[in-house]
């Protein structure tokens, strides 16, 4: 079984945890092939969108980070992504014992790695996985990764079991006729209906793997959890999509 979510655009690099070289990358020709083409790529009139970039000073970050990433350091994954989703997984409150199974178990999706484990270390990037960028060859960024990412991810998993905790842009990737997929879900019932609000799945995605770890990985008792107050919700989920749900 492998859990899988999506990564963070949000990056700590004022971390202990940083090595000269990459760590634990199964890609590596590939990111090197899209980082040589993210150079080729800033004097176009595009970049800027392609990477979402809308302010000057991450502007600048963002190219210096691809001029001289051969050169950058490489930073711990699950410390180096700093969004609310990696916050609630409140890995520095972990036993040993829960790290090693949240390494073994988990898997992070990356536009610009492709897979990425919490033990992985990565250097700085900005490539998220939607990004319309032009690839040579390729349609989009999810043609590049489809068919490497998936013989690998089945390579991973002989069991083909996944929990899927990433969001929409970066599920696509998945391939669903290949793996037996449970999608978890998070919403909030507002004005007399269910929706989803971004800053509650962040939470409640990094908080159900806390959680997860705390049943020992046991699927079984999934529905059981209760993640922030939201709770299994027995009529909206259906096959292998489960809701948790509360009121606001």
């Amino acid at each position: 079984m492998k859990i899988l979510i999506s990564p963070s655009k949000t990056q700590n690099k004022n971390i202990d945890s940083f090595s000269n070289n990459e760590e634990n990358i199964l890609f590596t020709n590939k990111t090197n092939e899209l980082n040589d083409l993210l150079i080729k790529s800033i004097n176009n009139e595009k970049f800027n969108s392609w990477l979402e970039l809308k302010n000057n000073s991450l502007i600048e970050e963002t190219i210096k980070d691809i001029k001289e990433f051969k050169n950058n350091k490489a930073y711990k994954a699950i410390e180096f992504y700093d969004g609310l989703q990696f916050k609630n997984i409140l890995y520095s409150q972990l036993s040993e014992t829960q790290k090693t199974k949240l390494n073994e178990s988990l898997i992070i999706i990356s536009g610009f790695y492709g897979i990425v484990f919490p033990n992985s270390y990565i250097k700085p990037y900005r490539l998220m996985l939607g990004s319309k960028i032009n690839i040579p060859n390729y349609k989009n960024l999810y043609d590049f990764w489809f068919k490497e990412f998936n013989q690998k991810l089945e390579e991973l998993n002989p069991d083909k079991l996944i929990i899927n905790l990433a969001s929409g842009e970066y599920s696509k990737l998945i391939d669903n006729s290949i793996f037996n997929v449970i999608n978890v879900d998070f919403k909030l019932f507002k004005s007399n209906k269910y929706v989803s609000l971004s800053t509650f799945s962040k939470q409640c995605r990094g908080y159900f793997i806390n959680q997860f770890l705390n049943i020992n990985l046991d699927i079984n008792k999934i529905k059981d959890l209760d993640i922030l107050g939201f709770k299994f919700n027995n009529e909206l989920s259906y096959k292998n999509n489960y809701i948790f749900t509360k009121a606001y």
